[in-house]
């Protein structure tokens, strides 16, 4: 049995420095409003409703509006000044955006390489549930990390997509991060931003400091733990066709090898032609993001995608439910509520000589393709399935890396950002948007917390009041 985290974390840390702290004393001290730099709540919220419903041109017409001039009052009379203002708030990470540019193999009309311009933006039964109850993690705490450390498990999501179906081809390949440490009911919510960027290699490596909620600073290793993509982003990132399985050879085992991928994408890169190659249906992609990370095996990070390989999949076929006599639905809840109806009148009912019977037909399939009776059984989202037992015993239970909530953050990072452009230049423009956005989700937070502050101290007041003999309890 794994040691519990509180035995693991014993080391002593240093507190967190004051200057670090924001503190309710220390606003007060400036003589500033909580909802500052703006007047009053009124106007805080007035700013709110502008941020979050018009777009820039709205705003500006908005606010040299003669009305809203003699109604209002305000201290901005344009976009621009507005923006200066939204700028001075508290914000997260500062977003930018870095050029890369790739040569491919193609000549273009002047006979040159063509090149293209990239934006980055404890029991008999164990319960796998969030990823800390995952074998993964244990074996990280107890057998890679110093005494001390904390795992941090970076999961990382992407999937490409159109900004908007009339936007002239307008693509976007958005690459969200996230934290194993993050409970699944909040990183599942976009609206929670819990969603990260950050630094890997390095800090995998030599550790980092970060202070945590409990105003204690503790050494912590970022390690890239799982990969969320559809079918095709997990064969790209496995460097493999998309008729193949991103994990194994489709034998369930072995599992590739992330060393030998990198030796024979290193021969093939530097004119090689190494067997193989084609021998496992390999790409030519030679700029592997995760080659060196510390701690990592890239195959054993690919996550199952319950949502297009079991909901939308093998649920959505029309042809079974055809012959089930079921429904065939247009969305993917409706498929996850009946796959959990199905799985409630199922678990525990099947006769155990079915799931004897399912095993030897499994083991003895290849006999079928030697007579020459079928070519294959390469059905890829049957046989996905196959390592979702071993995936959750790894990383924690699917759900925590559904492909839903990259969906719904396009949404919010991508989509609702594109719209707020004037569509030239608009990765800049999308990543200034994003901050203001989160600059005005801090402080709404930040005023949340000071209401309740205040609130908590009314009712201290009240009862001390009660208790002396001030007041009237009647």
């Amino acid at each position: 049995m794994p040691p519990s985290p509180r035995t693991i974390c014993s080391d002593p840390c240093p507190p967190a420095p004051e200057s670090l702290v924001i503190s309710s004393e220390a606003l007060q001290k400036s003589g500033l409003p909580p909802w500052a730099p703006f007047e009053d709540t009124d106007k805080w919220e007035l700013v709110n409703w502008l941020i979050n419903r018009v777009n820039k041109t709205g705003t500006d017409e908005f606010l040299k509006l003669g009305m809203t001039m003699k109604c209002f009052q305000l201290a901005y009379k344009s976009a621009y000044s507005f923006f200066k203002k939204i700028n001075t708030l508290l914000a997260g990470s500062l977003w930018h955006t870095e050029t890369f540019s790739f040569t491919g193999n193609l000549l273009d009309e002047n006979g040159e390489l063509t090149q293209n311009h990239f934006e980055l933006c404890t029991g008999n039964t164990c319960v796998y549930d969030e990823m800390w109850t995952a074998d993964w993690w244990w074996e990280m705490q107890v057998y890679e990390i110093p005494s001390g450390g904390i795992v941090c498990p970076v999961i990382l999501a992407s999937n490409k997509m159109l900004l908007l179906g009339f936007s002239g081809g307008h693509q976007a390949y958005p690459l969200y991060l996230t934290l194993g440490n993050i409970s699944k009911c909040v990183c599942c919510k976009s609206s929670d931003h819990a969603k990260i960027l950050g630094p890997l290699m390095s800090a995998g490596s030599n550790r980092m400091k970060l202070i945590c909620v409990d105003g204690v600073i503790r050494w912590i290793f970022p390690i890239l733990a799982a990969y969320v993509g559809d079918h095709p982003e997990q064969c790209l990132v496995a460097c493999c066709k998309e008729n193949r399985c991103p994990i194994c050879d489709g034998f369930l085992f072995p599992l590739w090898s992330q060393l030998h991928t990198e030796q024979v994408l290193h021969l093939k890169a530097n004119g090689h032609h190494p067997p193989e190659f084609l021998e496992w249906g390999l790409r030519k992609v030679f700029l592997l993001f995760w080659a060196g990370m510390p701690h990592t095996d890239i195959f054993m990070c690919i996550s199952p995608d319950i949502l297009h390989q079991l909901f939308l999949g093998l649920m959505g076929a029309k042809s079974l439910l055809v012959y089930l006599g079921l429904k065939h639905f247009k969305h993917g809840w409706e498929y996850c509520n009946m796959s959990w109806s199905l799985l409630g009148i199922i678990s525990g009912s099947m006769d155990p000589q079915v799931v004897l019977a399912l095993e030897v037909f499994h083991s003895h399939k290849h006999v079928l393709i030697d007579l020459g009776v079928h070519e294959h059984f390469n059905i890829l989202k049957v046989h996905s399935m196959q390592h979702y037992v071993a995936g959750i015993k790894r990383l924690g239970s699917a759900d925590s890396f559904n492909m839903e909530s990259s969906k719904h953050l396009h949404i919010d990072y991508a989509k609702c950002a594109f719209k707020a452009s004037n569509h030239c230049n608009y990765i800049m423009q999308m990543a200034w948007w994003i901050q203001c956005q989160e600059a005005m989700f801090i402080n709404k937070q930040f005023l949340a917390w000071m209401s309740s502050r205040r609130l908590i101290y009314l009712v201290d007041s009240l009862c001390q009041m009660s208790m002396t003999g001030s007041i009237s309890t009647n």
